[in-house]
């Protein structure tokens, strides 16, 4: 699941165990299992509903799933480098 969201095991993890969850990201994660998690999350429906008028009225879905992708990809590598930052920083605490 991790390389059709184009994440790493460990960015995974960190998902899972994440309180806060981007809506974008629960829908991606549904459509790769194929689940509605629109019955376990009421607010995804208004949120699905939102983002298919968009669509509607854009017509460019494709730029849409692209720069959701390239936006995830861009957190993920955020989250990471924080991580490193910080391990880095107790090291130098250490010396």
């Amino acid at each position: 699941m991790g390389q059709l969201l184009g994440v790493s095991r460990s960015t995974m993890y960190d998902i899972f165990h994440d309180d806060n969850v981007s809506i974008e990201r629960i829908i991606r994660i549904g459509q790769i299992i194929h689940h509605d998690f629109s019955e376990d999350f009421p607010e995804l429906k208004k949120y699905e509903q939102k983002k298919t008028n968009e669509n509607l009225t854009d017509g460019r879905d494709s730029y849409n799933s692209q720069n959701d992708y390239w936006r995830a990809k861009y957190l993920d590598l955020l989250e990471e480098h924080t991580k490193l930052l910080r391990k880095y920083q107790a090291l130098i605490k250490r010396k």
